[in-house]
């Protein structure tokens, strides 16, 4: 699931650069093809923070869970 959302992702932003690489060379750099591009750059910014921290509470629930089931582990053994 993971790679499809990953590679849905690199598409998407694959379409996007394409698409403005041709306004620019159809159009030139306008101001609105310039105030795109900051936003896009900030959108880019809060998203990677974003993933930054879901990955690091991702890893600490996993964590959690490898934890418990290396507790029943152990306790299957004593018993």
């Amino acid at each position: 699931m993971k790679k499809i959302f990953r590679d849905t992702c690199i598409l998407a932003s694959l379409m996007i650069l394409i698409v403005f690489a041709f306004s620019i060379i159809w159009a030139g750099i306008t101001q609105e093809i310039m105030l795109v591009f900051q936003l896009f750059g900030l959108a880019f910014i809060y998203v990677a923070i974003v993933f930054v921290l879901a990955y690091f509470l991702e890893l600490s629930v996993t964590k959690k869970d490898i934890d418990y089931i290396n507790e029943k582990i152990k306790k299957r053994r004593i018993q």
